[in-house]
């Protein structure tokens, strides 16, 4: 899932797709936003945890998620019905993507899902 992750990115920077670039951009943050704002206190010991929790939370970084959005949402309707598709394909590959990803992360070793499949629910640490 890194490996697609990390594939779909790529393909986007090479085509230089700005609005897909950003779609990425935002669900990537976006998600990160989610699960560092519901960390409990104290924050974890471990340096690398901590540090992610505090770079991916706190008003700074809503407010980027919140640019990301607003980006978004400005930039859609400026799209014909096959970009706003396009787009909308994107963003749905990401937040699979990043489902998957914190699934394996919170230590779901579920085997992968089909693409398209919807992800299955169940409540976040």
């Amino acid at each position: 899932m890194t490996a697609e992750f990390r594939a779909l990115m790529d393909q986007t920077r090479t085509r230089q797709d700005h609005p897909a670039i950003l779609a990425i951009l935002c669900v990537a943050e976006w998600s990160c936003l989610g699960w560092a704002s519901r960390t409990t206190r104290p924050l974890p010991e471990n340096f690398v945890h901590r540090e992610w929790v505090e770079l991916h939370s706190g008003p700074e970084f809503e407010a980027w998620v919140t640019l990301l959005r607003g980006e978004l949402d400005r930039l859609g309707p400026t799209l014909d019905q096959t970009g706003q598709l396009h787009i909308l394909d994107i963003f749905r590959r990401t937040v699979r993507l990043e489902h998957r990803f914190f699934d394996m992360a919170a230590g779901d070793q579920t085997p992968a899902r089909k693409p398209n499949a919807e992800p299955h629910r169940r409540d976040r640490p």
